[in-house]
């Protein structure tokens, strides 16, 4: 019985509780409303200077291939970036197209193993 009654008292309290809670809130109809996201507000105030003029395209790959192109490009002194550009751009030639999305400097990436630094 005595359990009883301390549940039905934590219940009154939480009742309370709530009902003062919403009493102190302001009523929907008074609050104010939310900005909308201006184009400035919404970019990053310092754009990494390697990113001006570009936009991201994304693609989805198999942790496997994300390590090894990631490793490839490490051994050739270049980025994941530079190697997916010369690769997209060496395609579209073969395909014979005579434009190319690459801003020329990409194309340093070297296509033969690197060679050992042994003696």
């Amino acid at each position: 019985m005595a359990k009883l009654q301390a549940f039905g008292i934590a219940q009154e309290e939480v009742q309370s509780r709530l009902e003062q809670r919403l009493t102190k809130e302001t009523p929907l109809a008074k609050q104010v409303p939310a900005k909308p996201l201006t184009a400035e507000a919404a970019s990053p105030r310092y754009p990494q200077p390697g990113r001006e003029g570009k936009k991201s395209i994304t693609a989805y790959v198999p942790t496997p291939a994300h390590k090894t192109l990631k490793l490839f490009a490490m051994e050739h002194d270049t980025t994941v970036e530079n190697l997916i550009i010369t690769a997209l751009d060496r395609l579209l030639m073969d395909m014979g197209q005579d434009w190319t999305i690459g801003t020329g400097d990409e194309f340093g990436v070297p296509t033969d193993p690197p060679k050992s630094k042994r003696r």
